[in-house]
């Protein structure tokens, strides 16, 4: 019996993806020029940026719905905290 090897490619991103991934790309370089970006920081930008996030991409009813902008501020600020 032949070993069927599962097919993980992805199919290519359309321009508009791309320039946006491009986009993404320069504001995430701007924002490490200026501070080192920990973890947490990072996946905030790219999950909740007002524009370029993953979540907040689209039609963005549940960017508004879920007031998702102020939980990305909220888990931003705990970062900046310093720890005791």
């Amino acid at each position: 019996m032949p070993v069927v090897e599962p097919d993980f490619s992805l199919p290519e991103p359309s321009p508009a993806d791309q320039a946006k991934s491009l986009q993404l790309i320069a504001h995430l370089r701007q924002r490490m020029s200026q501070a080192p970006l920990s973890f947490a920081e990072y996946m905030a930008e790219v999950l909740y940026h007002p524009t370029l996030g993953y979540y907040s991409s689209g039609q963005g009813g549940l960017w508004r719905r879920w007031r998702l902008r102020d939980r990305a501020r909220a888990i931003a600020a705990l970062c900046r905290r310093p720890r005791l």
